[in-house]
């Protein structure tokens, strides 16, 4: 038994000593100026950007892996990345197979116009490759091999998938300067589409939200994998949760087709707009949103973008929304009302507003808006142009309390989303001269009101 022992201890040395060898002169070959030459070449040529790795290596400690130190892809503006470590599937390769355990991506710093460009580097090259003729590559990985919907026919990709992908405390910078730090973890599917995701904002305008993912459970049957997700965030002190499905591919040859349904509830409205705002502009202002209360939305959109940098454009929505508290910061909807003129500054009190609320590509209508505080009420609908420009009309109306007596008057909504603006249309002006003249006070209401009727009737009746 003792002779037996001593065979499997001696064993083990030599295997340790074996693989340590291997590693040993697997790193001096790694490391060596000829091979990282020869890998920037390959991932340039693959990438379509120039690609510059500072220092390759082996590491077997605390696990083995082959890492890229210093990586550089010449975008505009660069790409860098402080490590890059893949971590193999070490009895995949014994066997003779490449499997990928993990990919760890660390101190990534990204930007969307560095994006952008890579992804258009990437399309040239498949426009310029559709031209000539590049035969399918052979490999022994385990992974997917697929053709791009919008690749030639002769070019075949294998793709090896890692098992996790994790990227620790990686910077995205918008396209007008925001920054945002964040961790991720993602656990894959051989399609790279992920059973499990975690996002979690280290810094920036949304810090410390937070985002799960979850591949709902698959009834026990044969076919595809399910293709469908259960999402819940921490966001701004509330939460939203929902479902999102992403159909079958059907050789549209959308890069994303994504259908969803939310349901948002206590959100504070004010820190998404002023987030929404930073990202715009890139501005570290401190100037509060356009409004400001708790959000509560139940929301289905879907998506269909032919290309990455198309998702903005590719997403259509519909929204229920009710605000609770809502304040309007930059309109004081009473004093317009009083005043029966332009009205720039202040703000409006509500208890609730609620509307409908749809979105295409970056363009916003707000419908069926109906407001409601004490004394004042109002209804309307609003559209936001990509440009963050308003155009709308509101009606409001105030008891008598506020002025005495109960008035009406309607209101164009103009100016932009941060700086909005709203005055009597010409008929209701006109109409609200004449009844200041004949009853000062209500009539001025009344005029208004009357005068936009009239001006509405005349419109219907001449087409303009």
């Amino acid at each position: 038994m003792r002779r037996i022992g001593r065979w499997v201890l001696l064993a083990f040395v030599l295997t340790c000593v074996l693989v340590s060898a291997v590693f040993f002169l697997l790193h001096r070959w790694i490391s060596t100026d000829d091979f990282r030459s020869r890998a920037q070449a390959q991932a340039s040529e693959v990438l379509g950007r120039e690609v510059r790795l500072g220092a390759l290596a082996v590491d077997i400690w605390p696990l083995p892996a082959v890492a890229l130190n210093r990586v550089e892809i010449g975008t505009r503006p660069l790409i860098r990345i402080e490590r890059i470590e893949v971590r193999p599937v070490v009895a995949a390769l014994f066997s003779g197979r490449l499997e990928l355990s993990t990919l760890l991506v660390r101190q990534a710093d990204l930007s969307q116009a560095a994006v952008d460009d890579l992804l258009a580097a990437r399309l040239a090259r498949r426009s310029t490759t559709a031209a000539g003729s590049k035969p399918a590559p052979s490999a022994s990985a385990k992974g997917t091999t697929a053709r791009p919907a919008d690749a030639p026919a002769d070019e075949v990709l294998t793709v090896v998938v890692p098992r996790r992908v994790v990227l620790d405390s990686a910077t995205w910078r918008s396209a007008n300067g925001s920054v945002t730090m964040f961790n991720a973890d993602a656990r894959l599917d051989p399609q790279a589409l992920p059973d499990e995701l975690v996002v979690t904002l280290l810094a920036g305008p949304l810090q410390g939200a937070r985002l799960s993912l979850q591949r709902q459970a698959q009834a026990e049957q044969a076919g595809p994998p399910a293709r469908d997700w259960n999402l819940a965030m921490e966001l701004a002190g509330g939460t939203v949760k929902g479902k999102l499905q992403m159909p079958q591919p059907s050789g549209s040859g959308n890069a994303l087709e994504l259908d969803g349904q939310l349901e948002t509830r206590n959100v504070e409205l004010g820190v998404l707009l002023r987030a929404q705002r930073l990202q715009a502009e890139g501005s570290a202002s401190g100037e509060r949103g356009a409004m400001s209360g708790k959000l509560e939305a139940s929301t289905t959109f879907r998506i269909r973008a032919a290309e990455w940098s198309g998702v903005r454009e590719g997403l259509q929505s519909q929204s229920r929304v009710v605000v609770h508290q809502a304040v309007i910061h930059g309109i004081d909807l009473a004093r317009a009302v009083r005043s029966v003129g332009l009205s720039r500054g202040g703000q409006t009190r509500l208890d609730t507003l609620a509307g409908q609320v749809q979105t295409r590509g970056r363009a916003v209508d707000l419908r069926n808006l109906v407001a409601s505080s004490g004394a004042l009420s109002a209804t309307g609908q609003v559209s936001v142009a990509p440009d963050r420009q308003l155009q709308g009309r509101v009606d409001v109306s105030l008891g008598a309390k506020m002025v005495g007596k109960a008035v009406g008057v309607p209101l164009l909504v103009e100016g932009t989303l941060d700086k909005p603006q709203v005055r009597l249309t010409r008929a209701a002006l006109a109409g609200a001269a004449i009844g200041t003249l004949i009853m000062p006070g209500v009539g001025t209401g009344a005029g208004a009101t009357l005068g936009d009727k009239i001006g509405k009737s005349l419109k219907d009746l001449f087409g303009k």
